[in-house]
């Protein structure tokens, strides 16, 4: 369940925001964050290509899916790709992902030390991000970096060092393409 406030930190006051979660964190959502002209909610799946007829007439459009892949199979991400393809006008998006080993570390995590069920598992990993572009000659991947590639320098050398093993072991890490 994410109460998310990216919009607040990366508003430029022209940008126009969907919020898209499912109905029972959307509610949450709308107790906390409220909606606004330009702060909307969409109360649905990502998986429910009804979603994209509620953006209305859109352009520039960057995606930003957070915390989300992970729970699907490879065929579902594949299609929720060409679902972006056929629905929106050339997309950009930002996601984070992880490697096999970075999922079986955070599942190992997950289910002991949390007490999570198997509801809770990781699936989706990916090594090499470029192999992404072989789904589909309209995927570009514009970026690919390590989860804490670029934001170490403002921690303590302790929390470096973690978060550069966490780099150097390929955890997880964050994408940014392009789908044409």
């Amino acid at each position: 369940m994410r109460l998310d406030t990216t919009f607040d930190r990366v508003d430029n006051s022209r940008v126009q925001w969907f919020d898209l979660d499912l109905p029972d964190v959307i509610d949450l959502r709308k107790k906390y964050i409220p909606e606004s002209d330009r702060r909307k909610t969409i109360a649905k799946s990502v998986l429910d290509k009804s979603w994209y007829s509620d953006l209305g007439n859109v352009d520039n459009v960057m995606l930003l899916i957070a915390g989300v892949l992970y729970y699907f199979e490879e065929p579902t991400v594949r299609q929720l790709f060409d679902d972006f393809h056929t629905f929106l006008p050339s997309p950009e998006i930002v996601f984070d992902y992880g490697s096999r080993k970075g999922l079986q570390i955070a599942n190992r995590r997950v289910m002991q030390k949390s007490g999570m069920d198997e509801s809770a598992r990781l699936i989706w990993s990916i090594d090499n991000l470029y192999e992404i572009e072989k789904w589909s000659n309209y995927i570009h991947v514009i970026k690919a970096q390590t989860m804490f590639s670029e934001f170490k320098h403002q921690f303590s050398w302790h929390k470096k060092m973690g978060m550069t093993f966490f780099d150097k072991a390929n955890i997880m890490s964050l994408a940014h393409i392009k789908i044409e």
